[in-house]
């Protein structure tokens, strides 16, 4: 069975200490949706996203805009991803490609893979493994939990490398 799914999502935050992280989000996702029996799935996705920074100067317009201070972005991602789920194991694994289209600086782009392994020992133990290669930020990580990130020059978008590795009772 093929199925298809879009979705739209508009995300405000606010940081609690500083304004600086307070920003405004919209994002757009075409998903295309392949079972292969009852406890695999493939799927194909097209995420697109626009961050704009609601305090920057940039967005408050005290100064004139230059690259140190538009923080603004489009963060696009495409991939395919695999999904199993048995009793006792699941596996989520994506593969694909993202870039981040800054608005005052070079765009980037790399890789995108992410990695999810379960194993429930028990009926009260579970065994996880989480890796990522991605881009990714503050707020996104509060949306799509990651564990870990490793920051890049510009203080604000980073890569996550190995996320988390966990047993649980």
């Amino acid at each position: 069975t093929v199925h298809g799914q879009g979705e739209l999502r508009y995300i405000n935050s606010d940081a609690s200490k500083t304004k600086d992280f307070n920003s405004s989000r919209g994002e757009a996702a075409l998903r295309l949706f392949k079972d292969l029996n009852a406890t695999d799935q493939l799927s194909f996705n097209l995420v697109s996203q626009h961050v704009n920074f609601d305090n920057s100067p940039a967005a408050t317009e005290q100064t004139p805009v230059t690259s140190l201070i538009d923080p603004d972005y489009n963060h696009n991602e495409v991939f395919g991803r695999y999904t199993s789920q048995l009793a006792h194991f699941n596996l989520d694994a994506a593969l694909g490609w993202s870039q981040i289209d800054f608005h005052a600086a070079p765009t980037v782009s790399s890789p995108l893979v992410r990695l999810t392994v379960r194993w429930q020992l028990t009926p009260s133990s579970l065994f996880s493994i989480t890796a990522s290669r991605q881009y990714s930020d503050a707020v996104q990580d509060m949306i799509l939990p990651i564990q870990s990130t490793t920051d890049t020059s510009n203080g604000q978008d980073f890569r996550s490398p190995l996320s988390s590795v966990g047993v649980s009772t």
